[in-house]
């Protein structure tokens, strides 16, 4: 929202986390494969260092970037556990049936899980 100026025309937002803001690490499976043992660690060990430091930089922006909307005018409301409870109730199912129609359900189910351990912790 901060990068395209949307508060300049949105007023509101709810953060209701149903999309993370992830990068992608992505290369041939030949050439991944190809690479000798000691060129597959640093590539394998700067993708884990890239991706622990995206991460960070994520959650820093999400902080400061809501600092910074309601610094502009925006009101920024979050959902209590309830309504996000509701929300998932309500979006997952058919989402969750499309993708099954796209990709292989025990993938879907092991999402799933490991969403819910997760959230325990």
């Amino acid at each position: 929202m901060i990068f395209a100026k949307l508060y300049e025309v949105q007023k509101h937002v709810t953060l209701d986390r149903h999309n993370y803001g992830i990068d992608w690490f992505v290369m041939s499976d030949k050439f991944y494969k190809a690479l000798p043992p000691d060129l597959l660690k640093v590539v394998t060990d700067a993708a884990q260092v890239a991706c622990n430091e995206e991460r960070k930089a994520n959650r820093t922006f999400t902080t400061n970037g809501n600092k910074t909307l309601a610094e502009k005018g925006v009101t920024v409301y979050t959902p209590t556990a309830a309504e996000m409870a509701q929300f998932r109730a309500a979006a997952q199912p058919p989402v969750i049936e499309f993708l099954k129609t796209k990709i292989d359900p025990k993938l879907i189910e092991g999402i799933q899980t490991a969403v819910k351990d997760a959230d325990k912790k």
